[in-house]
């Protein structure tokens, strides 16, 4: 399937793109597409031998209005999604990317991945043997005003994302890059460059461990980054072009070159389906590993104070929310729960640093997590019954959202300190 004309999809209406293909690109799209008004435009390929799905250098990708793209693609020997082009999303607009491969790169982006206006952007790729998704040099990758990209990918015996690219995030963007791997790297971002203002956010995760979070400029220009790139952009071009209508083809040297087309309130035939996953996969993964929580309570140390009052006082929940950069903490003593919700004060060396105080009750607390290990050290001191205190804990912490531990009964009686 070869797209070289301009397809719009507006006011409710969809289209579907799908193409296969043995020795060339399953879909090779070359044009214009245009999706808004809550339109639908999905595109799908899948090769032997090629790429599934090819976005090439003048093609222009454009999300917007509350329209939605999906971008899919599937290959043995080649990659699953090359984008070579532009893909913009904005006005609430959702693009997803979703490449997979066996022996090739699942997603593989080279060309301008461009998200504002509360849009959204998700880029997802899986591989066997080649890398999950790819950020190549040559690629631009902007999010910006309210904007959310997610870059997710896993491999088994390659890279789950690699970033040789310039990531830039500005005015109140967000992106996240989550990779996993079971036997290489999760995420490898040596020679790729962050460039973040405007109070805009990055967040790396390698195998569930947050390397990176907040607004910093980074730019490495480390050693070169090697793995395996299958595919290749040439290839036989199989597939008929049907302008708004289905068109697919399973094999041969057909090259066509098709004219503008639309699709206002109609359905073009096709089914393509399974690309939403793609987006809330990377939310799910994002939404995991920036939380922390403790899962087993762990005992008080009490240092100074009244003993009666602290027997037995263990730290009942550890729970911290990188997305909003606070902590929680509840403290379990025989008289019943004390909360403490601390915000972020600074960090260095990969360690964390939150606070609580509470002038008036003369409580102040300290928790410092190292955000490779999880460890944490917890130290509060204050006046309980006037009496002064010092209390300790030490523990680790696991990744995911918060439990609630301890007795629920004992949790009601929260107390004043």
């Amino acid at each position: 399937m070869i797209d070289d004309g301009s397809i719009n999809t507006t006011d409710n209406g969809t289209t579907n793109i799908s193409g296969n293909s043995t020795n060339g690109d399953g879909t090779d799209i070359n044009g214009s597409i245009n999706t808004s008004g809550n339109g639908s435009t999905n595109i799908d390929g899948n090769s032997t031998e090629g790429n599934g799905t090819w976005i090439e250098p003048n093609a222009t990708i454009n999300t917007s209005d509350n329209g939605t793209t999906n971008i899919s693609g599937n290959s043995t020997n080649g990659s699953g999604v090359i984008d070579d082009g532009t893909i913009n999303t904005t006005d609430n607009g959702t693009t997803n990317i979703s490449g997979n491969s066996t022996n090739g790169d699942g997603t593989d982006i080279n060309g301008s991945v461009n998200t504002d206006g509360n849009g959204s952007t998700n880029i997802d790729g899986n591989s066997t043997d080649g890398n999950g998704t790819w950020i190549e040099p040559n690629a631009t990758i902007n999010t910006t005003d309210n904007g959310t990209t997610n870059i997710s990918g896993n491999s088994t015996n390659g890279s789950g994302v690699i970033d040789d690219g310039t990531i830039n995030t500005t005015d109140n963007g967000t992106t996240n890059i989550s990779g996993n791997s079971t036997n290489g790297q999760g995420v490898i971002d040596d020679n790729g460059t962050f460039n973040t203002d405007g109070n805009g956010t990055v967040n790396v995760i390698d195998n569930g461990v947050i390397i990176h979070t907040g607004g910093d400029n980074t730019d490495n220009n480390g050693s070169d980054n090697g793995g395996a790139n299958g595919g290749d952009n040439g290839g036989t071009n199989g597939g008929g072009n049907g302008g708004n209508g289905n068109s697919t083809d399973n094999g041969g040297n057909t090259d066509a070159h098709g004219s503008s087309g639309s699709s206002a309130g109609g359905t073009a035939a096709g089914v393509v389906g399974g690309l939403a996953l793609a987006g809330g996969l990377s939310y799910l993964i994002y939404e995991n590993a920036m939380h922390m929580y403790l899962d087993q309570a762990q005992p008080l140390t009490l240092e100074l104070g009244d003993a009666a009052f602290w027997a037995d006082a263990t730290v009942q929940q550890v729970s911290i929310d990188l997305t909003t950069d606070t902590a929680d903490v509840d403290l379990l003593t025989r008289a019943g729960v004390l909360s403490r919700h601390m915000t972020y004060r600074d960090g260095a060396d990969g360690v964390k640093h939150y606070t609580f105080e509470d002038d008036k009750k003369q409580t102040k607390a300290d928790l410092s997590v190292n955000m490779q290990t999880r460890e944490y050290f917890y130290t509060e001191s204050g006046m309980q019954d006037g009496k002064p205190y010092v209390v300790k804990s030490h523990g680790w912490l696991k990744p995911g959202m918060a439990v609630l531990q301890g007795n629920p009964n004992a949790a009601t009686a929260a107390i004043k300190a």
